[in-house]
């Protein structure tokens, strides 16, 4: 060949693999615009979903194994508690099982004669669950499981029934106990409620819809809740484990196979589990199942005082730092533990025996669960000063339940002054005899604005005000006019339905 032929040849060839690598660089560059949308440059690198070692598989038996041991081991003590409930009540006629002869008789003595109108006593059947905690035969469950039953029976996983009696009932915690005689019972093994945590796992047992010896399981959704409206003292474990009517009474348990609550109530719009059960603490369980045991009732420590949440506008007005929580108290009884110890109206208990007090209700349970008797250290802010106060807590009246009256609608005489969405009245006889109130000072409010911010605050018609800012007030006009030259929020002392609080009183919008 030519020698210039064959340079010529080899340029061909360069340029031939010059422009091959350009076009598949160009194809490659447009394949990830495609892919990556323009504009989006290509991953630098590429993660890929690990596989599963099979030899780990092991590891994630132990936690299935964990709910099988729960099931096998406090599955046994968990029972069934089947109830029959006297009811009286006007039986329709048309609905026994037996009605008289309708076509052959007088159709309005059918109707409204005495047989249709007499009270006639009939039976309802109830289902729950219970634990037994002892091998005496004590079983633990909720009181409103067995409250008014006439008649209470008890099914054993093994096969066995018995009757039982109620030892004792707490409606106040929502706690009962009832016993049954019997031999070589299995035992649940109670647990500390404190120690759980938001996210650990737990197994709820019962007998949801009649259906025994049912196993589900979830997880603590949260702890402490409170202003359920269940019972009078709540401090709610919250689980997503399946709870249903019929698992009331049973057992809510750690994977330790320790019972850590006893399942009372659900969240539901529709009457069936929608993710949100609620039990109680078996701390609580427990104090309140020993003391029924021993004498049948339950005694409850107290302070004589009215408390309250310490909210952020509280916060603000009383000048407190954003982090204080604690119990402001609203009023203190005479001649009362609290009185006695010095405690005083505005002090804020954040703390008691040097364990942080989060709210009212957190107090409210503590002190609740102190034995008569037995001192108690609260640690409070007095006009933002730090002090300590030692308590000797006394015993909670049996018969202790706040005045509460309803008013037959807002009072409307007296002289009126109307500051920041809200009208105030003198107080006349007629209207403290209306209202219940039996003090002397104050001044009441007979209207309030329909969406301002005393609406918002929880103000309404009816209350009696008696100080502002820590002003007592008498007169409308005296009250305007510590309204009107004050800025920012207010902090107003009331009395309503028998007690005493702070609200604070924001400007108006």
């Amino acid at each position: 060949m030519d020698p210039v032929d064959e340079l010529t040849l080899k340029k061909w060839k360069v340029i031939t693999f010059a422009l091959a690598a350009l076009v598949l660089g160009l194809g490659v560059l447009l394949t990830v615009m495609y892919v990556n949308g323009p504009g989006e440059a290509a991953p630098a690198a590429t993660s890929t979903v690990q596989a599963i070692n099979p030899e780990d598989l092991p590891k994630f038996a132990d936690t299935n194994k964990a709910f099988v041991a729960v099931a096998q081991v406090v599955g046994p003590a968990v029972v069934q508690v089947q109830t029959v409930t006297k009811v009286t009540g006007s039986s329709f006629p048309g609905f026994d099982m037996n009605p008289p002869d309708f076509f052959g008789g007088d159709p309005f003595q059918f109707f409204f004669g005495p047989h249709g109108g007499e009270p006639k006593d009939f039976y309802t059947e109830g289902n729950g669950s219970g634990v037994i905690v002892s091998s005496e035969g004590y079983i633990l469950t909720n009181n409103h499981v067995v409250e008014g039953a006439k008649e209470i029976h008890v099914a054993l996983t093994d096969g066995r029934e018995f009757d039982a009696t109620v030892v004792g009932a707490d409606p106040s915690s929502d706690i009962a106990v009832i016993k049954i005689e019997a031999e070589g019972l299995p035992v649940a093994p109670l647990g500390n409620s404190d120690d759980l945590q938001v996210g650990d796992w737990v197994v709820a047992l019962g007998s949801p819809f009649g259906l025994e010896n049912t196993v589900t399981a979830g997880i603590v959704s949260a702890t402490g809740r409170t202003n359920m409206r269940l019972a009078d003292y709540e401090d709610f474990i919250q689980t997503d484990a399946a709870i249903n009517p019929g698992n009331s009474g049973g057992a809510l348990v750690n994977l330790s196979g320790q019972v850590v609550g006893i399942n009372t109530a659900i969240a539901s719009r529709t009457g069936g589990y929608m993710g949100v059960g609620f039990a109680i603490p078996v701390n609580q369980a427990k104090d309140v199942m020993e003391q029924l045991i021993e004498t049948g009732t339950v005694t409850r420590g107290w302070l004589g005082v009215s408390i309250q949440d310490v909210t952020p506008a509280l916060r603000e007005t009383l000048g407190l730092a954003d982090t204080v929580k604690g119990a402001l108290v609203g009023e203190v009884m005479s001649d009362t533990p609290a009185g006695k110890a010095g405690i005083k109206v505005g002090d804020v208990v954040v703390g008691m025996d040097g364990r942080a007090v989060s709210d009212a209700n957190d107090l409210r349970n503590r002190v609740a669960a102190v034995r008569p008797g037995k001192n108690v250290r609260l640690e409070l802010l007095r006009d933002g000063d730090e002090q300590t106060v030692t308590v000797t807590v006394g015993e909670r009246p049996s018969d202790l339940t706040p005045a509460s009256t309803t008013p037959g609608g807002p009072p409307t005489r007296g002289g009126k002054q109307t500051v920041r969405g809200i009208t105030v009245g003198s107080l006349t006889p007629e209207l403290k005899s209306q209202l219940g109130y039996d003090g002397d000072t104050g001044v009441v409010i007979l209207d309030v604005e329909g969406y301002g911010g005393a609406a918002r605050a929880g103000i309404s018609p009816g209350m009696v005000i008696l100080k502002v800012n820590g002003v007592c007030v008498n007169d409308p006009g005296e009250f305007g006019k510590i309204v009107e030259k004050t800025s920012g929020s207010l902090l107003l002392y009331v009395w309503s339905h028998g007690g005493r609080s702070f609200v604070a009183l924001p400007e108006e919008d």
